[in-house]
């Protein structure tokens, strides 16, 4: 998983993609399917039926 992290480190959006996939277990549905209102900055949380 590392390898992966760094290999995408460069690019934020994509990193954001794998560490979010990596860390929920989302697929690629589930993380597109993200909005603002789906993220509790306070709790450090993300609300999303599909993740």
């Amino acid at each position: 998983m590392q390898k992966l992290k760094d290999s995408v480190k460069n690019d934020e959006i994509l990193y954001l993609f794998v560490l979010i996939s990596i860390t929920t277990g989302a697929r690629l549905e589930g993380v597109l399917n993200i909005r603002l209102k789906d993220i509790d900055f306070n709790a450090g949380i993300i609300n999303n039926k599909l993740l």
